[in-house]
């Protein structure tokens, strides 16, 4: 065999091998330096162990026990743990931008830092003569400070501090709730709104944080002047953006999920903290507007939030004592 037809020959069979690990789950060593992931790649990057890659026309699914991953081909969107998320960067030709894999690996999959006690900081939207969006007889502000008022006293009650931008119907500038987020060394900054569309059927729940400070994805809202200080605390604002999402989702009136989105709002955009805001419903949509009205869903939607924000930053109190007592039995049956 002459060395042209040896070389072919190597290149085809290495051809092969990448069809072959692709296929069975496996895949090559990947790249971590390299920009963009493949998707046979992605559950190393993701650091999934025991992962397997699902591939169809629309959808290629990454999952272990723990987490799955439903990546919509060369869209923009991905379910994580079948909750709706807007990635930074579109997927193009199949492949993922590194950093919103690094992100959501840092943010869902490793280990998280997590405390006893929290500092949270809570915003109800508009107040005094701005009363947000209306329809009726309702009003956000007044739906917006209900709803915060009850995650407060949910959250105190489990020994939590909370402090709030506005405890009455007074107005605030965005420059005054981002300064009030500044006086505290909060863990967390949490702003509530009503949604409302031009188009009636428009309904669900979503979740905003700050973009990447590359992102192609920004919702409409434009680039800041400087630097977002918030982008420092994108991976825990991350984090809590998809905590609260979930427990939303989990409420028995089973909203629509518009997922985890990025957007330059300025509430969170210029906050020194994790910071995400939360649009709980359309008032204009009869069914959701209808739900907003009654004080038993403005507790579940508060109650919802609350959770998600002790499921992002808290440890787990049963998962630690039982963790305890494991190792307390394990201690006495080897003395």
């Amino acid at each position: 065999m002459n060395n042209f037809m040896f070389v072919c020959c190597l290149i085809l069979c290495g051809v092969g091998m990448m069809s072959f690990f692709a296929s069975t789950g496996c895949s090559p060593k990947m790249d971590p330096m390299a920009k963009e992931q493949p998707y046979e790649h992605v559950a190393d990057f993701l650091e999934l162990p025991n992962a397997t890659c699902t591939v169809t026309e629309t959808t290629a699914s990454i999952s272990n026990a723990e987490h799955t991953f439903v990546f919509n081909r060369n869209q923009s969107t991905v379910l994580v743990n079948q909750t709706l998320y807007y990635l930074h960067h579109p997927i193009v030709n199949d492949t993922i931008d590194t950093r919103d894999l690094e992100l959501l690996r840092d943010a869902i999959v490793r280990p998280f830092e997590q405390k006893h006690r929290l500092m949270v900081m809570l915003d109800a939207g508009h107040g005094g003569k701005d009363p947000g969006c209306q329809k009726e007889t309702l009003q956000e502000k007044k739906i917006a400070l209900e709803v915060v008022l009850e995650i407060k006293r949910l959250l105190e009650k489990k020994g939590h501090v909370i402090f709030l931008t506005r405890d009455g119907d007074s107005y605030l500038t965005l420059n005054e709730r981002c300064e009030k987020a500044a006086e505290k060394p909060v863990d967390a900054f949490v702003s509530v709104h009503v949604n409302a569309s031009p188009n009636a059927t428009a309904e669900g729940v979503e979740v905003f944080v700050v973009p990447d400070k590359e992102a192609l994805s920004l919702n409409g809202t434009s680039l800041p002047e400087g630097p977002s200080i918030s982008q420092y605390y994108l991976k825990t604002s991350t984090r809590l953006a998809f905590a609260v999402q979930q427990q939303l989702l989990a409420l028995k009136e089973k909203p629509k999920d518009r997922g985890v989105r990025h957007a330059y709002f300025r509430v969170i955009r210029d906050t020194p903290a994790p910071a995400i805001l939360a649009e709980i419903g359309f008032i204009t949509n009869d069914k959701e507007r209808a739900q907003l009205a009654t004080p038993l869903y403005r507790q579940s939607i508060a109650k919802a939030i609350a959770d998600g924000i002790e499921n992002a930053l808290v440890v787990n109190f049963e998962a630690e004592a039982a963790t305890t007592d494991s190792k307390t039995q394990t201690k006495g049956t080897t003395k």
